[in-house]
């Protein structure tokens, strides 16, 4: 998913740079999200693929934090067909890896 980022990694600076491929299931739009353990999301992009077929993504995440802190950088697409589910809402697919975040 992530090219030069792993589980673990430390960020800083206020920018995640991020690049690497994804294979949308479907024509719904593809979040990005960090969020910290307290579930606030301290940023958020949203891309568009143009159809079904892997695709090279390039990307940064401006975030804004004051001290060192603990977030999941999450990748998400949903599908309207599917039914709400309290914990999964309609996400087909979810990735995810833990990065600490530094200003």
């Amino acid at each position: 998913a992530y090219d030069g980022i792993e589980d673990g990694d430390e960020v800083h600076g206020g920018i995640l740079n991020l690049k690497g491929r994804f294979w949308p299931f479907n024509d719904q739009p593809v979040f990005l999200d960090l969020v910290t353990s307290e579930r606030k999301v301290v940023a958020s992009r949203v891309l568009g693929f143009t159809g079904i077929d892997t695709e090279p993504f390039e990307t940064t995440l401006p975030y804004k934090v004051t001290e060192p802190t603990l977030a999941r950088l999450s990748i998400h697409q949903e599908s309207p067909d599917l039914l709400d589910d309290p914990d999964l809402k309609q996400y087909i697919y979810v990735h995810t890896i833990e990065l600490m975040l530094y200003p």
